[in-house]
């Protein structure tokens, strides 16, 4: 793009303030979840602040992850071959995901949770979900991928796998832009 463009510019700047910008689509799509959310830790609610406790632990493995492995991901983890393996995996992960869905639901709808239990996701399904998360800090592997078959193996239905998925991809994809941010200005 430098050359196309003739400008000297990082590309990871660029892609850092794309991720920030896709974000805060996200954010806006989910405006009235986040000002319950925002409503309801003002009041002092607990059950919304061991939720948002809960989304902060579903950063963890990502976090930890990218931080002391940085290095190595930006230089090892973005070649075709990787990337490739990622697609693999990725797909795999989704797959099997889907089967374990269908084989445990055929239909029957009385055992998956729905939205308001978002709310009450046990400890168990948020360390899951954010074991399964950190596999995308791969290139090639998907985050929503990830997180939606996380969610769909914690028995949770298709949708809200998906609107779980995107919520909690809220921190840690505004994180890990201002993270790569950081790196681009080595400040």
């Amino acid at each position: 793009i430098n050359k196309l463009l003739n400008i000297d510019f990082n590309l990871n700047i660029i892609l850092a303030l794309s991720q920030i910008g896709i974000t805060l689509a996200v954010c806006y799509y989910f405006k009235n979840i986040i000002k319950d959310i925002i409503v309801n830790l003002f009041r002092l609610n607990r059950e919304y602040f061991l939720f948002c406790f809960k989304i902060l632990i579903t950063m963890l493995p990502s976090v930890f992850i990218g931080c002391f492995f940085y290095g190595i991901i930006k230089t090892y983890c973005q070649s075709s071959m990787s990337i490739g393996i990622g697609l693999i995996c990725g797909s795999l992960l989704m797959y099997f995901a889907e089967k374990y869905y269908l084989k445990n639901h055929n239909g029957d709808t009385n055992n998956i949770k729905q939205r308001n239990d978002l709310l009450n996701i046990s400890f168990k399904d948020v360390c899951k979900i954010g074991l399964f998360q950190s596999l995308s800090l791969m290139s090639g592997v998907s985050r929503s991928a990830t997180t939606i078959s996380a969610g769909m193996l914690s028995n949770f239905s298709r949708i809200k796998a998906v609107e779980m998925a995107f919520f909690i991809s809220i921190p840690v994809s505004f994180g890990g832009a201002c993270f790569d941010l950081y790196k681009c200005f080595d400040l």
